[in-house]
Order: structure tokens, then sequence, then C-alpha cells
């Protein structure tokens, strides 16, 4: 199904609406709780504990006070990306594994689209979102990044990662190549973005007039959220509220993985 959402914006307010995707798309920028998560590239996958496959589904719903972004979409497809876990709780994701989520943007509304922008002005364009290190340039992500983001999971299903570091890119659709035939080292229209830091949690977020609970793993099944506040230094999209979700099941329970 294809969700299309028809918002009339400058060529100029369109650049920062990529930002602000980017940003919204996986759960926002840095968060000043970061404390059960640690950067590494020193752990190997075998060293991380054993890998329970976690395959979902993704959405984000916007809130601003002159509800100009106000709106929610779902990402079309479903994703999957193995977590390692270990007999003490320590959970770890690698950079390498975590796939690449692409949204369709388009300035008319056509069935291979999944937002729709009016007078977009540059045709079609592809939002990818991946994981990368935070230091790393672009041709330094993808099988060749080593980058681990830790958390913990506990016994009562309860999840969180402090923080996973998500690179956002922008890549025009022709004939030739889009975000889907990107390869892990292009850079995309925009370059140098920071990279974003997202913490999910089976816990419960809030923020503005938007709030949202997760769910502690139950029979492999769990939902992850997030939520914040984009800042108020960030121009035209400063104060916008976000939460985003992440609900999907793991191959084998990852509870029965502790010790």
């Amino acid at each position: 199904m294809t969700y299309n959402y028809s918002m009339k914006i400058s060529l100029q307010r369109l650049s920062l609406s990529f930002w602000f995707l980017a940003i919204v798309s996986c759960g926002g920028i840095e968060s000043s709780d970061n404390t059960n998560n640690a950067e590494s590239d020193e752990i190997t996958p075998s060293e991380a504990g054993t890998p329970a496959i976690l395959i979902y589904f993704f959405e984000t719903q916007l809130d601003s006070d002159d509800d100009l972004f106000d709106f929610a979409f779902p990402y079309p497809d479903s994703y999957s990306v193995p977590l390692y876990v270990q007999g003490d709780g320590t959970v770890t994701l690698f950079a390498r594994d975590f796939p690449a989520m692409i949204l369709r943007i388009c300035e008319t509304d056509d069935d291979d689209c999944d937002v729709t922008y009016e007078g977009l002005g540059i045709g079609e364009v592809d939002l990818v979102l991946d994981s990368c290190g935070r230091d790393l340039e672009d041709d330094e992500c993808g099988e060749v990044d080593d980058s681990a983001f830790t958390g913990t999971l506990s016994a009562d299903g309860s999840l969180t990662i402090g923080g996973i570091y998500i690179r956002a890119r922008i890549f025009a659709v022709s004939g030739a190549s889009d975000g889907f035939t990107a390869d892990p080292g292009d850079t995309g229209l925009l370059p140098d973005l920071e990279r974003l830091v997202v913490r999910v949690t089976t816990g419960s977020v809030a923020t503005g007039d938007l709030a949202e609970t997760g769910s502690s793993i139950n029979d492999g099944a769990i939902k992850l959220v997030a939520a914040g506040l984009i800042p108020d230094s960030m121009p035209t999209i400063g104060g916008v509220h976000y939460i985003s979700s992440l609900t999907g099941t793991f191959d084998i329970d990852p509870l029965g993985l502790l010790e």
C-alpha cells in the first residue's frame, strides 16, 4: 500500500524538510540520555553473542505548533537486522548490518511514491537511511564499517539502545540510478550531513501532545519507540515534536539467550 501526503513548499524549505525527515524518520538527534550505549569498533560478531534477527516495520508521527508538519507516515517495506545477545543481557547492533531504509518522495501522485510534495521542482528523490560510524566518510560505510552499538536487554523483556548513529542521504530518481541502486559509499545530493544519534526503548516516551509506549519482548514480538523535539536553532522546523515506532518480531526469542 502507498501512503501519499501533499504539501506545497519552496525549494529552500524542501532542503530543510529532507534534513527534518532524515531526523525524525529514525528517532531524532542526539539525546542526552545515552547511558545505555557505547560505540565500539573493537568487538566482532563472534564476540558479541548470538544473533536474533528482527523483522520490523517503521512509522513516524509529527506535530508542530503551526500544523505545517502535522502528519504521520509508515515506511512502505519491512526490514530486518540482526541483534546480537549475550547471556548477561548486553545487546549489540553492528552498523554494517543495519538495512538501507528508503522513502521515495515525488511531486505528483504516483504508485511508486511513498510521499507526495506538490511543487517539488526537482523531480523524484529517494531518502535513504542506514547506519554508519559518526566520524566516518561515506566511502568508509557499509561492509567495511566496524562500528557497533550496545544496549541492555532485561529478563522482563525490556530493551534500550541508547544511541545508534544513522546516516541520511538523498538521491535523484532517474532511469539509470536511484536510492535503491546507490552504493554504500555514494554521497548523494546533500553530502556531509551530520550523523544522527537515535535512542530507542521499549518504555514510554512523550513530547508535546504526542505520546507512545513500546512493548517489551513477548514471544519474540517487540515494539521500540523514540521521541523528541527538533531544536529551535534549526531554521523552519525548530520546535517540531516527533514520535517514531518500530514494530517487529525476532526469528528466535532473545529472552531464551539470557543466563
